[in-house]
C-alpha cells in the first residue's frame, strides 16, 4: 500500500503491505506466525512505532517489508488504501501542481507522513480527489 505500489514513483526499498483485521485483539492470532517467517514486532517495545494499528518489520536486510495491521473502516486503513490509489490514478505534474512535493529520489526520510510513508500533504490531496471522483475505500477482501 504504500509508494512502492505506485509504479515509476520513486520511493524507499520498502515493501508495505496492509492486513485488514476486523479488531486489533486479532493480530495475537497472527504474530507467531509472521515472526516465524522473520518479522519483528517492534510494538511490543515501542507501542507509539504505528499510531494508527500495529506494524511489524522484516528482519531480513536484503528485502526490506512492513506488514501493517489495521483494523478494516478505521481511517489509517482507508488512508493508505486512498493515497495509494490516488498516486496511481493522478499523473505526477497534477500531484506537483496540487503543491505535494513529491521526492525525486528514492530516500526514506522524504517520506513524512504517517500514512504508510507517503510524501507530506498526500492525505489532504487525496481526499480532495476522492471527493471530486466519487472515489470509495474497495470492498473488503479484495487486493490489487
Amino acid at each position: 500500500v504504500g509508494p512502492a505500489a505506485v509504479p515509476g514513483l520513486a520511493a524507499p526499498d520498502v515493501l508495505e503491505i496492509q492486513v485488514g483485521v476486523r479488531s486489533l485483539d486479532e493480530v495475537a492470532r497472527f504474530a507467531p506466525n509472521l515472526a516465524a517467517v522473520g518479522f519483528l514486532d517492534p510494538g511490543r517495545e515501542h507501542p507509539e512505532c504505528d499510531v494508527i494499528g500495529r506494524v511489524f518489520v522484516s528482519a531480513d536486510p536484503g528485502r526490506p517489508a512492513r506488514v501493517h495491521a489495521r483494523e478494516v473502516g478505521s481511517a489509517g486503513f482507508r488512508d493508505s488504501l486512498l493515497v495509494r490509489d490516488w498516486m496511481r490514478a493522478v499523473p505526477r505534474h497534477e500531484a506537483l501542481a496540487r503543491d505535494i512535493d513529491l521526492p525525486t529520489h528514492a530516500d526514506e526520510a522524504e517520506y513524512a507522513d504517517p500514512v504508510g510513508g507517503w510524501p507530506k500533504g498526500a492525505s489532504s490531496a487525496a481526499n480532495r480527489w476522492a471527493e471530486e471522483t466519487g472515489w470509495h475505500e474497495p470492498v473488503t477482501g479484495t487486493s490489487d
